[in-house]
């Protein structure tokens, strides 16, 4: 699986890859009230869908990142666990690992 229709960018995801042992999702632009309904219903898709027990969010892309899009990926993270499977971030630009932190949720970040 690789992006959406024909590698077309669909909202803030730039692309879908299933690889050996995870899926990887890397996001791009700001992710933020606007954008976090389309983000909310595509990462639910893939969760629910069970390809992979493993879901990497890639952040190097990413230029924003709000409360919401924080809360987002806890909620994720917490419906993804609950069907055995683990939502992780990774490649965060400095600023939005410090919003996450200050939040309270730099757990969802793996070192990969």
């Amino acid at each position: 699986m690789s992006g959406a229709a024909g590698g077309d960018r669909v909202g803030p995801i730039a692309a879908i890859t299933a690889g050996t042992g995870a899926l990887v999702i890397r996001l791009a632009g700001e992710l933020d009230g606007a954008t976090t309904p389309v983000l909310h219903d595509r990462l639910r898709a893939v969760i629910t869908t069970g390809h992979s027990h493993e879901i990497m969010v890639d952040l190097t892309d990413v230029d924003f990142c709000d409360a919401a899009t924080v809360r987002l990926f806890v909620v994720l993270a917490t419906e993804a666990a609950d069907q055995g499977h683990s939502l992780r971030l990774w490649k965060a630009r400095p600023h939005i690992v410090w919003l996450f932190r200050q939040l309270g949720a730099e757990f969802l970040f793996t070192d990969g």
